[in-house]
């Protein structure tokens, strides 16, 4: 239990007790304890309210910071997605290049074959 819910129970527990054993008549004893539940009724109403409001605060707070967190893995996303792209185009070229090489070299002994035979 918290501190705050100890402090409250104990905080009833001696008011209940001392209204209890006090020297006042039923009647007015009654009374005493209605003024305080109802005043009781009223502070927890209003702290009811004051709670209700700031988890609605703090809801609104984290849907922006979730939405805010989205925005940015979002953008992080779409630079690492053209970065991916940048790099496959590069690989790619290279890839060709090489290639391009790679038959080039290739046909030289044809083409020393071919001469060589036609002569």
């Amino acid at each position: 239990m918290s501190k705050a819910i100890k402090l409250a129970l104990a905080a009833a527990a001696g008011f209940a007790a001392g209204v209890l054993l006090a020297p006042k008549s039923g009647e007015e004893t009654r009374k005493d304890l209605q003024a305080r539940a109802k005043h009781l009724r009223k502070h927890a109403t209003k702290q009811y309210g004051e709670a209700r409001g700031s988890a609605a605060q703090s809801a609104t707070v984290a849907r922006e910071e979730a939405a805010g967190m989205a925005k940015s893995a979002a953008a992080s996303a779409k630079r690492l997605g053209k970065d991916v792209n940048k790099e496959v185009e590069k690989l790619a070229t290279e890839a060709k290049t090489r290639s391009e090489r790679v038959v080039s070299a290739a046909k030289q002994p044809v083409d020393k074959v071919t001469k060589a035979v036609k002569k």
